[in-house]
């Protein structure tokens, strides 16, 4: 449902602003990293990708985080998930550096030992306005993410999918929302919930955070 509900509202033709979206829903890690290899490596300097998840974040011994997917075992976790390290080598290894990650699972702040003083940053202090790297997660490195009862989608998820479907995640009223938008709007919401705190990572962005989609709002003769 997570995966499907924000496909539909990024692809919006009120207010999304993505095309042609690929969803994986419980396919195996090999297939699913082979075709986000094949857009990286599609992509141009100019494009810009956006990669959501949504499932079971685990870590390895080290801490790292390896996102499940349908063939994951435990016992071959490296070797049968989606591991975040895998992800930072391609933004690394192609010419497409406008990326955003929104990870929906336990522990997605581990994140962070994938890209801290990995040099990501260092490679995108010279780059134009708008790149960068863009990482927002439902939980810290220590938290799982909830699931409400009766709710249809998870509790991270739901509250992004309204901020964008209400456009009440447009914080600075510009009639469009970034993801710096999105994690103010979030980090308010989720721990009013559970005791979830949203966590968000930037390496290189420069200017505006990454848009994701328009705000539907009605203003006042006024304000317009």
């Amino acid at each position: 449902n997570d995966v499907a509900g924000l496909a539909e509202a990024l692809t919006s033709p009120d207010f999304g602003l993505f095309t042609d979206p690929l969803t994986f829903i419980n396919q195996p890690s090999h297939s699913t990293l082979r075709t986000i290899n094949r857009v990286f490596k599609e992509a141009g300097r100019d494009d810009q990708i956006l990669i959501y998840y949504s499932g079971h974040g685990k870590q390895d011994a080290p801490g790292h985080l390896d996102l499940a997917s349908s063939d994951t075992e435990v016992g071959a976790l490296e070797t049968s998930s989606i591991p975040v390290g895998t992800l930072r080598r391609l933004i690394d290894n192609h010419a497409c550096k406008q990326v955003a990650l929104i990870l929906d699972c336990c522990f997605g702040g581990a994140v962070g030992k994938d890209f801290l003083k990995s040099g990501v940053d260092d490679q995108l202090k010279h780059t134009f306005h708008g790149r960068g790297i863009y990482i927002l997660t439902a939980s810290t490195a220590t938290q799982t993410a909830r699931e409400k009862e009766g709710d249809h989608y998870s509790l991270f998820t739901k509250h992004i999918l309204q901020g964008i479907r209400e456009g009440e995640a447009d914080h600075d009223e510009d009639g469009l929302i970034n993801l710096d938008d999105l994690y103010e709007y979030v980090k308010t919401r989720v721990p009013l919930e559970a005791p979830q705190y949203p966590t968000k990572w930037e390496f290189g962005v420069q200017g505006n955070s990454l848009f994701i989609a328009r705000a539907i709002r009605t203003f006042s003769p006024d304000r317009l």
